[in-house]
């Protein structure tokens, strides 16, 4: 199928990116992949509206991606929602792109007042424990409803998230699709080599969510510094779990072996520093940290959930624990910890995995080919 619509000679598509921006992480990740993917396509032009400062909003300003921030920390919903109408009408868009759940509801709104754009929204992974209030289950449902009624492509970032919003959600097929994330993958990632005398340094980032499960990481820590006094931990990443993971830690004993790092800006340093990739989630789409660690042949041990199977080959480029179980996660670790020419082999597997696979041009020309599906389909 041709990229371009009968009269896109004469126009480009407008698409207005619409995202939380606030802390670091995958959702916010993938925006900037596809807008740096998106940088120099004649055919397209973009504008991104986030509702935070942050490190989103200085790295689309600096590649010079129009981008426009309201606030949320200052302004209330309706608010919000007049501003992100104003930029709508201003840009004329002909798709909006929304991530997540309170972008969802703004751009589906705004869409009503501003000429009915096309909407698109990607699903980075199934519920954070929503269902778990009244207003969480509320919040949901009413997510749901925008997906299958409001939305008119909703974007699965692995077959696992997929199937859930077919079989689970009730989005219609005809309005579903799966683009995997990427990364670019065209920057040398350097890995520097070790000695066996050196701490053997196991680590994870992500947000300090209950979805994450980063209290399970610290019993792993524990059983695999055991047995191995040199393993070092580090965790990066902020968010509402911080205080009982550092209880848990210290409860544990574990002060001079496991280090919250907080908000690491610098995310090369701390790869750099690793030499296992861990990913400890209870569900987990096609998770960015994994991606770029792999990129930079770094083996990763993981949970079998979600997108997780779509991305590691167990015994190939790192371990999928099946059970949810820190002895055998750790036994896992210890593996490679003792042998490290299987550590070297997976690395460098886990580096092809991602550049033959998961690469930012393949992932901007399966946006690229949605978003001109979107505009044919327009009534």
């Amino acid at each position: 199928m041709s990229d371009k619509l009968p009269d896109q000679e004469s126009r480009q598509i407008k698409l207005l990116t619409l995202a939380s921006g606030d802390l670091w992480a995958g959702a916010e990740a993938v925006v900037h992949q596809i807008a740096a993917g998106l940088l120099g396509n004649p055919s397209i032009r973009h504008t991104v509206a986030l509702l935070n400062h942050g490190r989103l909003e200085t790295l689309c300003s600096q590649a010079g991606i129009d981008t426009r921030v309201i606030d949320e920390s200052r302004h209330g919903f309706p608010a919000i929602l007049a501003k992100l109408v104003a930029i709508c009408r201003a840009v004329k868009p002909d798709i909006i792109h929304a991530h997540r759940y309170k972008e969802n509801l703004l751009a589906a709104i705004a869409a009503m007042a501003c000429g009915r754009p096309r909407l698109i929204t990607t699903v980075h992974g199934l519920s954070e424990g929503m269902n778990s209030t009244f207003k969480g289950m509320m919040k949901s449902a009413l997510n749901r409803f925008l997906m299958r009624r409001m939305f008119d492509m909703t974007v699965a970032v692995s077959n696992d998230i997929a199937i859930s919003l077919s079989e689970r959600s009730g989005v219609p097929s005809k309005r579903l699709a799966t683009i995997v994330n990427g990364i670019d993958v065209h920057n040398g990632f350097p890995k520097k080599t070790r000695t066996l005398g050196d701490t053997f340094t196991i680590g994870s980032a992500g947000r300090l969510f209950p979805v994450k499960d980063f209290s399970i990481m610290v019993d792993i820590a524990r059983m695999t510094c055991a047995a191995r006094t040199k393993a070092r931990f580090v965790l990066a990443g902020d968010g509402p779990e911080k205080d009982a993971i550092l209880h848990r830690i210290r409860t544990n004993g574990l002060e001079d072996h496991f280090t919250l790092l907080g908000h690491v800006d610098d995310m090369q340093d701390f790869y750099a520093g690793l030499d296992i990739y861990i990913n400890t989630s209870i569900h987990e789409g096609i998770p960015m940290t994994v991606l770029e660690a792999m990129a930079r042949r770094i083996p990763v041990v993981a949970f079998a959930v979600g997108g997780l199977n779509e991305i590691v080959s167990h015994g190939h480029d790192g371990y999928l624990v099946q059970h949810r179980d820190a002895g055998e996660f750790s036994q896992y670790l210890i593996e490679l910890i003792d042998d490290r020419d299987r550590l070297q082999r997976f690395g460098d597997n886990a580096g092809s995995t991602v550049h033959k696979r998961f690469s930012t041009t393949r992932m901007t020309e399966s946006y690229c080919s949605a978003y001109v599906r979107l505009l044919g389909t327009r009534s």
